[in-house]
């Protein structure tokens, strides 16, 4: 479920909800392998990704984009088309605004842009 999820992953609620089902159903499956018995209903999800020491969907996809931008910016991930498209914020204000931005990137004007690989590779 997380193989290339950097540029695959969906942002609407709706297809987010769809894979987070794949992931409850198995995680209802391993416990009825241990239990003999699938969890009643309305068993919280979290209970179960902390009883197979698991992490939401959401904070798994948050750590790969944090990873990869990491590992790009830092020339351990060869992806020169991601790097010429960044811009780092340089200027003197960033050091005394309360809420520096580390990357320029000019403001996405449609959702194709906003939630594009580059933009959420620099806005985590």
């Amino acid at each position: 479920m997380e193989y290339a999820n950097v540029v695959w992953f969906p942002y609407y609620n709706i297809h987010i909800n769809n894979i987070e089902k794949v992931q409850r159903r198995f995680l209802k499956y391993l416990y009825f392998r241990e239990e003999r018995t699938y969890p009643p209903v309305g068993f919280p999800q979290i209970m179960l990704l902390e009883r197979y020491s698991m992490t939401a969907l959401e904070n798994r996809n948050k750590l790969f984009l944090a990873l990869t931008i990491y590992k790009v910016v830092n020339n351990r991930l060869d992806c020169h088309d991601i790097l010429r498209r960044i811009c780092f914020n340089g200027s003197p204000r960033l050091l005394i605004s309360r809420k520096p931005e580390l990357f320029a990137l000019p403001t996405p004007r449609t959702n194709v842009l906003k939630f594009s690989p580059v933009y959420r590779l620099c806005y985590i």
